[in-house]
C-alpha cells in the first residue's frame, strides 16, 4: 500500500494538493450559517482544524518528496502556517462571522 504513493506521477501529486488547498480554503472563508450543523464535543473544531492542517502538510510533503530531502521539511511548516494565517486574516477581513 505505501509503495504504491511513491508510484503516483508528481503532476497528480501536484493537482491532489491544489485540489485538497482549495477545499480548506472554502470551508474556511464560508458563512457559518452555510456549514451544516454538526454537534460536537466544545474545542472539537480545533481538533478539526489540527487535522486538515495535519493532512495538508502530510500531502505537501509527499509532492515535495521531502522522504528524500528533510531539508524541505522547513518549507512545508512554513507554508502550512503562512496558510493558516492567511484563512485567519481572510476569516476577520470577510467579516462573515468566522474567526
Amino acid at each position: 500500500m505505501i509503495s504504491f504513493l511513491f508510484t503516483v506521477s508528481q503532476p497528480v501529486r501536484v493537482l491532489l494538493v491544489f485540489l485538497y488547498v482549495g477545499c480548506i480554503a472554502v470551508l474556511s472563508l464560508l458563512p457559518p450559517d452555510d456549514l451544516p450543523k454538526v454537534p460536537l464535543v466544545a474545542g472539537a473544531d480545533k481538533l478539526v482544524h489540527f487535522l486538515m492542517y495535519l493532512i495538508f502538510s502530510i500531502l505537501l510533503s509527499w509532492t515535495l518528496k521531502t522522504e528524500i530531502q528533510y531539508s524541505r521539511l522547513f518549507f512545508v511548516i512554513s507554508v502550512t502556517i503562512v496558510w493558516g494565517l492567511m484563512m485567519e486574516y481572510l476569516q476577520l477581513k470577510m467579516r462573515a462571522g468566522r474567526s
